[in-house]
């Protein structure tokens, strides 16, 4: 999994620089949080499946057309199931270190002092720890490691030449870890489908060129 986050970054870093017109980097935090990650049966309409809010610190480098962020952050696990008209929601006391890396491809639309920008990419995030009663049944804290789908918008507000102010607005499309799956084979067999998360994530930071 580490190989695979430098060998990412390394291609991205090395992608950017072919046509990076200005480069700039900052920090900042991101919330980022996922409904409606599980498994489902629609014959019965059962459901069992998490929601996952994360809190994280980050830094982005911004090569115009092209942003690469690294967050560093820690996560809460919610489990939800339902059946018929029966759900319940309930939590024990998940919680998890993460490491989250993003690729977002962007288009800049300068106005005045302001920058709006588009933008869509994907996102990796990786379980460093993770602590729960459940959890000592996995061996690895990466079963918990997901794929996403980013779409949003995203605008700079500068201060001066050199500083802005960056506020990103998007959504995140998550698709089964390898625990939702475990769980299927556990549960049916495999016979369940599994679902993809979609949750808000938002990202304020500041940023300055070189």
């Amino acid at each position: 999994m580490k190989k695979f986050i430098l060998v990412l970054v390394l291609v991205a870093m090395v992608g950017a620089g072919a046509f990076a017109l200005d480069i700039s980097v900052g920090g900042g935090a991101m919330l980022d949080y996922s409904f409606n990650n599980g498994l489902k049966y629609d014959p019965v309409d059962y459901y069992i499946g998490t929601r996952h809010m994360s809190i994280a610190a980050l830094a982005f480098f911004d090569f115009t057309y092209l942003e690469v962020d690294i967050s560093i952050g820690y996560g809460s696990l919610s489990w939800k199931e339902e059946l018929l008209s029966y759900s319940d929601t309930w939590s024990d006391g998940d919680g998890m270190i993460e490491l989250g890396i993003s690729l977002l491809l962007k288009y800049p639309i300068v106005m005045n002092r302001m920058v709006f920008f588009p933008f869509a990419g994907i996102n990796y995030n990786a379980v460093l720890s993770w602590w729960d009663d459940y959890a000592d049944s996995y061996d690895n804290n990466s079963d918990l490691n997901q794929f996403g789908i980013l779409v949003g918008i995203g605008f700079d507000n500068y201060i001066n030449d050199n500083l802005y102010f960056r506020v990103e607005a998007g959504v995140n499309f998550r698709f089964a870890s390898k625990l939702q799956d475990d769980l299927n084979k556990y549960l049916s067999g495999g016979d369940l489908d599994t679902t993809i998360g979609i949750g808000p994530r938002v990202k304020l930071g500041i940023g300055t060129y070189f």
